[in-house]
């Protein structure tokens, strides 16, 4: 039917099961909407990416497995042009710029409305972005003290959130495929841009700014 090749193609990432299927449930009740897929992880969401080939992703911030910002730039490889609205509890000013930079089109509170959600999603499907009013301001100011960009590299993002989690240079450095060696210079290069001194402070910096579950 004509009506359905219009619908926008939407995949849930979600962990919590409840509010996947309630989300399911409204964007499914749009005229002009159709959840294609869903699942509670950004691993799960790369296949069912790849098999669906969705317009847009709407994406929980904080899950088990990979960063969700793994998974944007994976499935842009795979689906040129789609694109992502992610929902979060809360969110830090390191993963805030992490998200800018990935590009994500659209940043929502779960206190705010389902009203709001299908709002922005239809915001981004006719090329705008849509910020909630608690992340616009704290998006101008990044952007206006050249903040939109992490503090951190990517790689030293990678390192911090393995040194938080108690691995070893060597274990990190296996897991990364560097050298021991490297391992120890991204962590000397992050406490000096960080200003700390010790693995426990890098543990709390990273918990805090949402990096890692505690």
């Amino acid at each position: 039917m004509e009506v359905a090749k219009n619908k926008t193609r939407l995949v849930i990432v979600e962990d919590h099961e409840m509010v996947r299927e309630g989300m399911a449930a409204v964007f499914n009740a749009q005229p002009d909407m159709e959840v294609v897929g869903e699942c509670g992880d950004p691993d799960s969401a790369m296949s069912i990416i790849s098999e669906k080939q969705p317009d847009l992703v709407v994406s929980d911030l904080m899950m088990p497995g990979s960063s969700p910002f793994d998974m944007m730039k994976s499935a842009r490889e795979k689906v040129p042009g789609i694109r992502f609205v992610m929902v979060a509890a809360s969110i830090s000013d390191t993963n805030l710029g992490r998200a800018v930079e990935t590009g994500v089109s659209g940043i929502l509170m779960k206190a705010g409305s389902m009203k709001e959600i299908v709002g922005a999603v239809r915001a981004v499907v006719a090329d705008q972005e849509y910020f909630c009013s608690e992340i616009r301001p704290r998006l101008a100011q990044l952007t206006s003290t050249g903040g939109s960009r992490p503090v951190l590299s990517p790689r030293e993002i990678e390192v911090l959130c393995c040194v938080a989690r108690g691995l070893s240079a060597k274990e990190i450095a296996t897991a990364l495929h560097i050298s021991a060696k490297t391992v120890e210079r991204h962590k000397s290069n992050i406490m000096a841009k960080l200003n700390m001194r010790s693995q426990v402070d890098l543990t709390r910096y990273a918990i805090k700014e949402g990096l890692i579950n505690p």
